[in-house]
């Protein structure tokens, strides 16, 4: 999100934006000003599977840092928190540029549609043979690598 909205910027002032690549990131909702290219049963259902996937995210955090002592997993948890409200109440307008959504495999491409009507230009999903926990293990990161390298357009054969 963070990295949508400085391209946004970016582009807002005048800056070109080629390309930017985005790892299972949810979209943000749009401003009320702007018009949805998605049906409100849509919308509707979007909303739950992202709320779904924000809720097992969250799990999934947590058992990690449940046997840390309280001084580490409670902070934790408050940040976790507060980026939740943070991505629950930031609105956005369309950017110019082309956008390409990584999404690993545990994800329903659904809760992702809502890019359609934040990306002006192309808007390429592509599946990763990858879960969201195991993305940037050793053993698959050439995996991640090779794929954000043709996005790129960048020989990776090169010495």
């Amino acid at each position: 999100t963070v990295a949508f909205e400085m391209a946004k910027q970016l582009n807002d002032r005048g800056f070109t934006i080629d390309k930017l690549i985005l790892l299972d990131t949810l979209p943000p909702l749009l401003a009320s000003n702007i018009e949805s290219t998605i049906d409100t049963a849509d919308e509707q259902n979007i909303w739950q599977l992202t709320q779904q996937a924000i809720a097992t995210v969250c799990d999934q955090s947590r058992a990690q840092f449940a046997h840390f002592p309280d001084e580490i997993r409670q902070p934790f948890e408050r940040i976790l928190t507060r980026q939740l409200d943070f991505g629950n109440s930031y609105r956005s307008t369309p950017v110019d540029t082309d956008i390409y959504l990584l999404i690993t495999q545990q994800y329903d491409e659904a809760i992702f549609k809502n890019w359609q009507s934040l990306a002006r230009n192309k808007l390429e999903q592509i599946r990763l043979p990858v879960d969201r926990s195991s993305v940037l293990d050793s053993n698959q990161v050439s995996t991640v690598a090779n794929v954000v390298s043709k996005i790129l357009e960048i020989d990776t054969k090169a010495p």
